[in-house]
């Protein structure tokens, strides 16, 4: 039979695994706050393409970070970090 310490106990851990489990879903699957972060122009160089290029290759990325500026996104500035550029770059060599 349980007694009161046991499932005190029960509930206190259901209760660290169910927040464990929350902090999974809205925590991002990698570190990318930490990487290296690259700017469009920055990219462009590198490949060698042009800044449209490479935002357009960049904008929908998962992992990249944009800050919109201005009332109507006029001017939104891409932040990939490094990750995020390998996988767009080995995704551009593999033709996909």
């Amino acid at each position: 039979m349980m007694d009161a310490e046991s499932l005190g106990k029960k509930s206190v851990q259901n209760t660290s695994q169910a927040a464990l489990a929350l902090d999974r879903r809205y925590m991002p699957p990698n570190d990318s706050f930490a990487e290296k972060h690259y700017r469009v122009s920055d990219l462009a160089k590198l490949w060698g393409l042009g800044r449209e290029t490479v935002r357009k290759l960049v904008k929908d990325d998962p992992g990249v970070v944009k800050i919109r500026m201005g009332r109507k996104w006029a001017h939104t500035v891409y932040s990939v970090p490094e990750s995020a550029v390998r996988r767009i770059h080995t995704r551009l060599l593999m033709g996909a």
